[in-house]
């Protein structure tokens, strides 16, 4: 976690600073320390992203590493604010299979956090459906848990 600071300090834009940050957030997520994890995924994120070609799909799965530790930090609404970001980002252009997980990162069991915020939002809900077009029709683990996000989504609506 050291190396990971003082990367970040030197150089927040060096490989070694996205290498050391990603496994300063590994361990903290083994610690269950995911306030820590989710801060070492967003310094991997931004030197990432001020590196040339900022990162493309590694910079969606660090993302959904974030955002997930976001989420079982009790960041729930911060982490889905995150989330509609990304999916706005990246509706159309990522692969079915990472915009999905990315989508289902935050699914831990709360429900009711839809509602603390105003509703639902209609980009991730739109970003659902195109990703469950997208997939395969046999049944898997990420059609479910989209299926999931989708029913979390829509909880209390009419």
């Amino acid at each position: 976690m050291m190396l990971a600071y003082h990367h970040t300090e030197a150089d927040a834009r060096s490989a070694e600073t996205v290498h050391y940050s990603r496994t300063a957030a590994e361990i903290s997520e083994c610690k269950f320390a995911f306030a820590r994890a989710a801060r070492f995924w967003g310094q991997a994120i931004l030197a990432l992203e001020s590196r040339p070609g900022g990162g493309g799909e590694l910079r969606l799965e660090l993302i959904v590493r974030r955002l997930r530790a976001l989420a079982l930090d009790g960041k729930i609404l911060q982490a889905r604010a995150y989330r509609a970001a990304v999916v706005r980002e990246f509706r159309e252009s990522a692969d079915p299979d990472l915009l999905g997980r990315l989508i289902v990162a935050v699914d831990v069991p709360m429900f009711g956090a839809g509602r603390l915020h105003g509703g639902r939002c209609e980009d991730v809900l739109r970003a659902i459906e195109n990703v469950l077009k997208r997939l395969s029709e046999e049944d898997s683990e990420l059609r479910v848990r989209l299926l999931t996000a989708l029913a979390l989504e829509l909880h209390g609506e009419s």
